[in-house]
């Protein structure tokens, strides 16, 4: 018998009109299954929780796949993106993703260098090759802090395995005193960080 799970999340509204829902209907035959789709949906849930609780007031600001550009007297393939962060009221920094040629990107800001782009398939590629990334104050402190979150697929080693969907999610929360972002929460098994060693 097919096992049916809904999730549904009632809350009020910003604007304080009634109320707003979000429903993730998990079929499956199997509780192993479930909880696959499940693990599937938890970026979707825990971005919508962030915007939940940040205040309507604040401005976030998100890497956007559409405004990346070839690199100028770049070889062929190679992309970047790149913007100013206004992180607080006095700091501020630059925020740059540059793609290689095979498809591997790095975004640097501040202290980090983190793996965002992937979608050269060495065994592990991002779903739809960008990760969400958003620079938000979700402490509300008055500093944007990083939130990173998506879906790595598994490719396997061998042709026509399936892959397997791995979540990722990341939190860098921003520390005023020392100006740089300290990694406060992951649920991934692999560390992004250290994947932006890798050449």
């Amino acid at each position: 018998m097919a096992i049916l799970t809904v999730i549904t999340m009632q809350t009020k509204s910003r604007k304080g009109q009634g109320t707003q829902g979000i429903t993730f209907p998990l079929n499956s035959l199997s509780h192993e299954n479930e909880m696959k789709q499940l693990r599937y949906f938890l970026p979707t849930v825990l971005t919508f929780l962030v915007w939940l609780l940040t205040p309507q007031s604040v401005t976030a600001q998100l890497i956007d796949r559409h405004e990346f550009h070839p690199v100028p007297d770049g070889i062929q393939g190679e992309e970047e993106w790149a913007k100013t962060i206004q992180i607080s009221k006095d700091i501020s920094s630059v925020a740059k993703v540059s793609v290689t040629a095979k498809g591997n990107g790095v975004l640097s800001v501040a202290n980090l260098r983190l793996r965002v782009f992937d979608a050269h398939d060495d065994g592990i590629i991002y779903e739809d090759g960008l990760l969400r990334t958003e620079f938000i104050d979700i402490d509300r402190d008055g500093c944007k802090d990083l939130v990173i979150s998506g879906i790595a697929l598994s490719t396997g080693e061998k042709e026509g395995e399936p892959a397997m969907h791995h979540c990722i999610v990341f939190i860098y929360m921003f520390d005023p005193k020392q100006k740089k972002f300290v990694c406060m929460y992951k649920t991934s098994g692999f560390d992004i960080q250290d994947m932006a060693k890798v050449p």
